[in-house]
């Protein structure tokens, strides 16, 4: 923005904002003129310590802390449109939506019996002359952008109703609100004049910004998109030429929807601030607050799990599988590289976790991915491994579908894994129980078949049943029901196992089969000294990290 002189003739202020104080330009003397009007006319001119350019800066120093600083001009093709961050863009926007003025004449709230303006009267008006300049943007942008664009007839169908929403609906709301507005602070207002009730009764229509403003980045591709078109191209340059459009294109007035409700919380609260208690519309005015601080919240969860589904939707279309991702209760949680134990080397996966998926595989260049497991996490169970000179900042994942062990590159890096996993099984087998509560079943009856955790080849040489060492000729064989290494000779069995999925039998040993088929007693499954080589796998020194 370009800063001039104040219009008064005895002011020397250089900084003025002509969006907030119109005529008058600098603050002070915006605030001598309503002091003029609260005094009316039959006080005459006001008195000199009241007008004077020295003495202005004190008697607007409270005012001031509404607008602390002017705000920047530059065009809104910089606007952040992030939406976690939706309070601290509609307060600090970058758009020149910001400096739009309205051409209706205000009539500014008189403190009656009084020949000074309180600083409620101030906000009362400030939020009575933005809902009215509001309005009338919202309508050049339906009446200017929105209606000739909607006579084009080479647009394709899905293009307008992203770029605008619901933004018809929500003109109609802030006219009503505006009515309101104008026949308590403009026609009736007095120091106990009351706003919240008016405004009580249309807060939960606000709710139909979250539709708005979840949709803003897609309104702002949109745009772009449309750019391409040749036609919508001419009415966007036909409309900038448009005198009614004050020289603002339509990113200026996309944007305003979004910082609206922000708005309203922060002219709520000041208002509330310097309402007595005692006062008729100080309950009402602290409920509307609360009905406003549930819209916000609302809307940026709206936008936190847009955000969350493009991300998702993103991951999918980079994976060179044909993998399905998208749900309608899926959320992207977590992403990073770890290493992962596997039957031959360690090796470098990059993995993604969901709010009920853990999936693993190849990052490629390009940002591409080939995934190579998906693992259910309602099916998953997490067990922490102490460090050891071999092997650190590792933990242990144990599904039905498979079983491994991953490491980290940093003990933070190891336990933020661990606590965002956890927290999502917890919560998805929360659910569960809940549904299985009815059927008298329990969670650990429905998931009580684990994969295997498969011992790397290079932890035993010998066979983990007759004790032969493996050659050339006695090959290694992992046991699917126990993750054993065995020889050819000891694992010559197979059986259907419920944690493989496949409808063909595969190779379990010898001991394995006696107990699944009922040939061996329970607790004679496996020798002490087997169980101890298998949970002896995490401490192996041949599991040393890269």
């Amino acid at each position: 923005m370009n800063y001039s002189s104040c219009k008064e003739p005895k002011c020397t202020c250089t900084s003025f904002e002509p969006q907030f104080y119109k005529d008058y330009k600098c603050k002070e003397c915006f605030h001598d003129a309503l002091c003029h009007l609260a005094s009316g006319a039959s006080s005459g001119p006001s008195s000199p310590s009241s007008s004077s350019p020295l003495l202005k800066k004190s008697n607007f120093q409270s005012s001031s802390k509404i607008y602390s600083s002017p705000p920047s001009t530059h065009t809104t093709s910089n606007t952040s449109s992030s939406a976690l961050n939706l309070k601290k863009s509609a307060y600090n926007s970058t758009s020149k939506v910001n400096t739009t003025t309205t051409t209706s004449p205000t009539t500014r709230p008189e403190s009656k019996g009084d020949s000074s303006i309180t600083h409620r009267d101030r906000v009362a008006m400030e939020l009575l002359t933005s809902e009215r300049t509001y309005v009338e943007n919202m309508s050049i942008l339906v009446d200017c952008f929105y209606a000739p664009l909607k006579l084009l007839p080479d647009l394709p169908s899905s293009l307008l109703p992203v770029m605008f929403s619901n933004i018809v609906d929500i003109l109609k709301v802030n006219k009503e609100l505006l009515t309101r507005l104008e026949e308590r602070i403009q026609n009736q207002w007095s120091p106990t004049q009351r706003i919240g009730d008016a405004l009580l009764s249309l807060t939960p229509f606000l709710k139909m910004y979250t539709n708005y403003t979840a949709g803003y980045d897609a309104a702002m591709a949109s745009v772009l998109e449309g750019e391409k078109n040749a036609s919508f191209a001419a009415v966007m340059a036909k409309c900038f030429e448009d005198p009614a459009t004050k020289g603002l294109n339509i990113r200026s007035f996309l944007i305003q929807p979004v910082q609206r409700i922000p708005r309203y919380n922060m002219l709520l609260q000041d208002l509330i601030k310097h309402t007595a208690p005692s006062h008729p519309d100080y309950v009402d005015l602290c409920l509307v607050l609360d009905k406003m601080k549930v819209v916000a919240n609302d809307i940026n969860e709206a936008i936190r799990q847009s955000e969350n589904r493009a991300k998702v939707l993103t991951i999918q279309n980079a994976s060179l599988n044909s993998i399905e991702l998208i749900a309608p209760h899926r959320m992207f949680v977590k992403e990073g590289t770890l290493y992962k134990i596997c039957r031959r080397t360690n090796k470098i996966r990059y993995f993604f976790l969901f709010s009920d998926l853990f999936i693993y595989g190849d990052l490629l260049p390009n940002n591409k991915y080939r995934f190579t497991k998906q693992i259910p996490l309602d099916t998953c169970r997490l067990e922490d491994l102490p460090d050891t000179p071999s092997l650190q900042f590792a933990f242990q994942v144990f599904s039905s579908q498979k079983s491994f062990i991953v490491f980290a590159e940093t003990q933070q890096i190891k336990l933020d894994w661990l606590i965002a996993m956890n927290t999502m099984c917890e919560k998805l087998k929360e659910k569960r129980r809940t549904f299985l509560l009815g059927d008298g079943k329990t969670i650990e009856e429905e998931f009580k078949a684990e994969a295997p955790m498969w011992v790397p080849d290079q932890a035993a040489n010998d066979c983990s049943l007759c004790q032969i060492g493996f050659s050339v000729l006695r090959r290694r064989h992992h046991c699917r029901a126990c993750g054993m290494l065995v020889c050819n000779s000891c694992s010559s069995q197979s059986l259907l196992l419920p944690t493989i999925d496949s409808k063909s039998k595969v190779r379990v040993c010898t001991q394995c089969y006696g107990v699944l088929t009922g040939a061996t007693p329970l607790d004679e499954e496996i020798n002490p000294e087997l169980s101890s080589s298998s949970s002896a796998v995490s401490t192996s020194p041949d599991f040393s990290t890269p």
